[in-house]
């Protein structure tokens, strides 16, 4: 099998920059439109990001027998899920940011029902493109490529947010403009993004995929605790992850009042990030996944421990 082209490369890497424009967004931002514009209380917001992230959890297992259950198509198995869910995802991310006023009850309702079903598109968006790097090619050396890429379109997003969409989320009558016109803006790079993945890469590794029911495949999960354990841990990392996604704009616009921050800690973010991407792999080679693993989530828990002893430091 060839290598794959750099075009290819960078498609994929799109991809995943698209993805993250629905999603890191709405991490984010979410609970400040909720609370600043929408007038949500900040403990209903809480309860409705929690709720609908379990939510998300079936969403997924929905979504990837839906994937596999794919008819494979000219344009391949996965790509279409890209090409007809991304248009979709973009609106509902929008939509998020533009709870009507109608009563504390029915904004909830709407809330709940728009980051429900935008969490379900996206699931329906991500899991096909996640699978589409093994059906497009069978080489570790390109499926590595792959992943870098998708590392660094995803850091792109995220560090292009912090510093240029953070600054401008200040409490104030404006504020709903401000997200209309950043949200617009949003789907139109995202729209470009899906369709230069799309038209950028081709599967070209077709398996035929064993039908396995739920319940064969929840039997099969829970007698293998190696897994269960890497399961219980990525739920605890990713929800700190996601957690401190959230509350970061609260941290530094309201706790430190160092909005001048944002670009900063973007910056280093997006930094560090690709000399990871770089690095990881010697890293890998020398120290092993498993002990690495453990090294940086401990270094993920002095970071929050770190972020609360400032905080309480400026309290006092």
């Amino acid at each position: 099998m060839k290598p794959l082209p750099w075009r290819a490369v960078f498609g994929y890497g799109a991809g995943d920059a698209a993805n993250n424009v629905a999603f890191m967004t709405t991490t984010m931002f979410l609970l400040v439109y909720y609370t600043d514009v929408a007038g949500i209380s900040a403990a209903a917001a809480g309860t409705l990001l929690g709720l609908v992230r379990i939510f998300d959890a079936f969403a997924d297992v929905f979504a990837g027998r839906v994937v596999d259950g794919a008819k494979v198509t000219r344009w391949g198995k996965f790509r279409p899920f890209i090409l007809f869910g991304s248009i979709p995802l973009l609106i509902l991310a929008f939509l998020n940011f533009h709870v009507p006023q109608i009563g504390e009850s029915g904004m909830l309702i709407y809330a709940y029902l728009a980051y429900a079903a935008m969490g379900l598109a996206y699931s329906l968006v991500n899991i096909p493109y996640g699978s589409m790097a093994g059906a497009m090619t069978q080489r570790d050396g390109d499926r590595a490529k792959l992943a870098s890429a998708r590392v660094v379109g995803a850091t792109l997003v995220s560090a292009a947010l912090g510093a240029l969409v953070s600054p401008m989320i200040v409490p104030g009558p404006g504020l709903q403009n401000i997200f209309t016109r950043v949200l617009l803006i949003l789907i139109v790079i995202g729209f470009v993004l899906y369709m230069f993945c799309f038209f950028s890469t081709k599967e070209r590794v077709h398996r035929p995929v064993a039908r396995v029911s739920l319940r064969d495949s929840m039997k099969s999960v829970s007698s293998n605790k190696p897994l269960l354990l890497l399961m219980a841990s990525s739920v605890f990392f990713l929800s700190a992850y996601l957690c401190l996604n959230t509350v970061q704009i609260y941290y530094v616009r309201d706790v430190l009042e160092q909005p001048t921050l944002f670009p900063l800690i973007a910056g280093g973010q997006m930094i560090l990030t690709l000399i990871m991407v770089v690095a990881m792999p010697k890293l890998v080679t020398a120290f092993g996944k498993k002990k690495l693993y453990i090294v940086f989530s401990a270094l993920v828990v002095l970071g929050v421990r770190g972020h609360d002893v400032i905080g309480r430091g400026r309290d006092a």
